[in-house]
């Protein structure tokens, strides 16, 4: 690791993705999301991966929109897509799915925005449970 004032010193071309992490404090992460929100506006997205990881990417680039280029990519029919999340950073790919899932012990955000919530969590056969109840 090398500490710098400024990041942009580091670096040799433009970065895709920045991570903040604070195993300590998250309540720090989000003053800070919330801090430079008007900064972040139309130039990248920032999300939350975990409740100690703090992402930043270029607009437009998150999971969902990977999950459709993979699509088209690939030629799969939308009805044959199903996502699975259980964080904030797996919600634009969860609705981007023509069935979009949430795990139990995910968070309430991802929970609202999906179609189904797993009566499993992720430690407890909840990837299973969907394959058994959606795609079997």
């Amino acid at each position: 690791y090398k500490l710098t004032r400024r990041i942009s010193d580091c670096l040799d071309s433009e970065p895709q993705k920045v991570i903040l992490i604070h195993l300590e404090d998250d309540e720090k992460l989000k003053r800070f999301q919330k801090a430079n929100a008007a900064w972040a506006k139309g130039k990248c997205n920032s999300f939350f991966s975990c409740k100690e990881y703090l992402e930043y990417c270029p607009v437009n680039t998150d999971k969902g929109t990977g999950a459709q280029y993979l699509v088209k990519l690939l030629n799969i029919p939308h009805t044959s897509t199903v996502a699975i999340g259980d964080e904030q950073n797996d919600i634009p790919m969860i609705q981007s799915a023509h069935i979009g899932i949430a795990m139990k012990n995910g968070i309430d955000d991802i929970k609202k925005a999906a179609d189904y919530v797993t009566e499993n969590d992720n430690n407890h056969d909840a990837i299973a449970e969907v394959i058994e109840k959606f795609i079997l």
